[in-house]
């Protein structure tokens, strides 16, 4: 399985990278991060949108796409390469 975070914002040095990083070697699973900019001067419903369409066009076209939220529900690992299949 190959593993394709598509985010929003650009992933600074600091004490969330270093996280990052430290799971990005335990998973296991090859790990690419695709970034895209956030648009200045724009908010609301169009630039959700436009967003949308930019993380999408980073994705394999076979890949399944979740969505992670920090309002979502938690998965542990297992479950989550269960849904990732």
């Amino acid at each position: 399985m190959r593993v394709t975070l598509a985010v929003v914002g650009r992933m600074r040095a600091g004490p969330m990278r270093t996280l990052f990083d430290g799971y990005a070697t335990r998973i296991g699973w090859p790990l690419t991060v695709r970034e895209v900019d956030v648009p200045q001067g724009r908010s609301g419903s169009s630039t959700m949108a436009a967003e949308a369409e930019r993380l999408r066009s980073l994705l394999p076209r076979d890949g399944r796409i979740v969505a992670l939220d920090e309002g979502g529900r938690d998965l542990r690992s297992a479950e989550l390469a269960e849904v990732l299949g």
